[in-house]
């Protein structure tokens, strides 16, 4: 019989594993990729799929797919439909990632006194790579470059997710292409990320959102 993956059990024994890590520098997300990688590589990408998105809350809204939560992990279901794209963000707590289908492609940045922000480099998730470490220092926005396959991953972040959603930052970004910090919530982000596909000339991205979430139609139209 085909072993079956919990993610209650999973988070469980994930928080006891970073705990036993302390605190040195680096030890407790060390800890979270060591048991996320032994999930993937015991159980697969299809039966981790399966758990997830049973595990997903009905009311949960773009960005917010949380699966498991608690003071200091949360688990997080992520899905990105062909060619959508997020606004530059942070988080300010790690993350370990491991894509079980498609791809992610993750731009980086750091601060820029003329411009906000500016561009320092890139890394592409796929299936089957080993987790992937984000420090709680990162600045980043995501995609999915494929035009046809849904990328879907699993997240866990060394926090409440949303408990620290008011220390975040999300950067809007000008027609001249400067970026400006504003505090982070699930709406801006949203509107952000629009607003950035719309600026990149990304009507695939702006059709597959359309598709995946038809009753936010409204807001893709009202863009200038």
């Amino acid at each position: 019989m085909a072993k079956r993956f919990d993610v209650g059990n999973f988070g469980t024994a994930c928080e006891a594993a970073m705990t036993l890590a302390g605190d040195p520098p680096g030890a407790r997300q060390a800890a979270a990729t060591s048991c996320l990688g032994e999930a993937v590589s015991t159980y697969g990408a299809e039966e981790m799929l399966r758990a997830l998105e049973a595990s997903v809350p009905p009311d949960s809204s773009p960005g917010d797919s949380v699966v498991y939560q608690s003071q200091t992990l949360t688990v997080l279901y992520v899905m990105l439909m062909p060619r959508i794209r997020t606004a530059a963000h942070d988080h300010t707590i790690f993350a370990c990632i491991s894509q079980l289908q498609g791809e992610e492609r993750n731009v980086f940045y750091e601060r820029d006194e003329s411009r906000g922000l500016r561009e320092t480099g890139e890394l592409v998730c796929r299936m089957g790579d080993e987790v992937f470490e984000l420090p709680a220092s990162v600045i980043h926005h995501v995609e999915n470059p494929s035009e046809t396959v849904v990328g879907k991953a699993i997240h866990l972040y060394g926090g409440d997710f949303r408990g620290v959603m008011p220390d975040r930052a999300v950067w809007t970004r000008s027609r001249d292409g400067t970026f400006e910090e504003k505090t982070f919530s699930l709406k801006i982000i949203l509107k952000e990320s629009l607003v950035a596909m719309k600026r990149d000339g990304n009507k695939a991205g702006l059709d597959s959102f359309v598709r995946w979430k038809p009753q936010l139609k409204s807001m893709v139209d009202a863009l200038d």
